[in-house]
This record gives structure tokens, sequence and C-alpha cells, in this order.
């Protein structure tokens, strides 16, 4: 059976996943004095004008009945 490359879930909340990103992202504290971090804007306005795809089970990446 071949692995799936998605981990999660990241956060139960927008703040949960900020949290998150702030940790993993970007430079360490040596790298932090020549590198920063600078995301772009988000190019969407509204949360309706995203697209979202769910697998709800695969053949290699089987999900369980209470999920």
């Amino acid at each position: 059976m071949a692995d799936i490359s998605v981990i999660g879930p990241l956060g139960r909340s927008a703040a949960d996943v900020a949290l998150g990103l702030s940790i993993m992202a970007g430079p360490d504290e040596i790298d932090a004095r020549g590198i920063k971090l600078q995301l772009p804007a988000a190019a969407k306005k509204s949360l309706g004008d995203y697209k979202i795809g769910i697998i709800y089970s695969h053949p290699t990446a089987p999900v369980d009945r209470e999920i």
C-alpha cells in the first residue's frame, strides 16, 4: 500500500493554523539574520472564492467509517 503525502489536521481553527505556520515556516534563529519570510497577500477576497477538493476514500488510502 502506498502512502499519501498529506499530514493533518493541522488545526481546529484559523488561529491554530496561523500558529502552526508561524512555527514551521521561515528561517531558524541563525538564518533569520539574512532571510525574511514574507508571504504574498491572498489572491482571493472572500472564502467563497476558494475551491477545495475532498477525497472521502481511495483504494490506496482507505478512510475508517468513523471518519
